[in-house]
């Protein structure tokens, strides 16, 4: 089996580009005031992120199909726990103070 070739210095400009653009994103979202929609907006864009990541720097566009598989699962079983955990904060009543 050969070796997977290295990543050019236009792909990894490219990912340095796209990284510093979700980065002005998040910090410009950060001061638009558009209520509840501002963690969606800033979630996307953090999965945005994290893709490029994945495909650029860990090499999974080349990566066998088992390993794009356990990337697969990482993110299913993440988005799992984000679901659990939201649902645990949304069904939770205030308590009152005990003193």
């Amino acid at each position: 089996m050969s070796a997977p070739s290295p990543p050019t210095l236009r792909s990894q400009l490219g990912a340095l580009g796209a990284l510093l653009a979700l980065l002005a994103a998040t910090a410009g979202l950060a001061y638009v005031p558009l209520g509840w929609f501002n963690t969606v907006l800033a979630l996307s864009i953090s999965v945005a992120k994290a893709l490029v990541v994945m495909l650029v720097f860990m090499r999974l566009r080349s990566a066998a199909p088992v390993i794009r598989l356990a990337a697969v699962a990482g993110f299913l079983w993440l988005g799992l726990l984000f679901v659990i955990t939201l649902a645990d904060y949304l069904t939770r009543g205030t308590l009152a103070a005990p003193f």
